[in-house]
């Protein structure tokens, strides 16, 4: 595992120019410019694709739910409004 990291690391630095910049631009993704999911902590609020979103959890023991079941008991908290599930 180190090997390979060492040689990633050696890759970086024949990529780099003398002063540490990159010989060239890299231009970001523009699909990849938002992530899916994060936190404004200015605003206390979750952010989903750049939009507030709600977090409403309940949770699930699983392993006190016969396997069958379990496709049951995920709609039914889909439908009471939960849009997490812990387990």
């Amino acid at each position: 595992m180190l090997g390979a990291l060492e040689e990633v690391n050696a890759k970086d630095a024949v990529a780099m120019g003398k002063n540490g910049a990159a010989k060239r631009d890299i231009i970001p993704h523009p699909k990849k410019a938002l992530p899916p999911f994060a936190a404004d902590y200015e605003g206390r609020r979750f952010l989903m694709h750049g939009k507030p979103v709600q977090i409403l959890s309940g949770a699930i023991h699983y392993f006190r739910v016969l396997p069958e079941l379990w496709e049951d008991r995920l709609t039914t908290m889909r439908a009471a409004g939960l849009n997490a599930i812990e387990t």
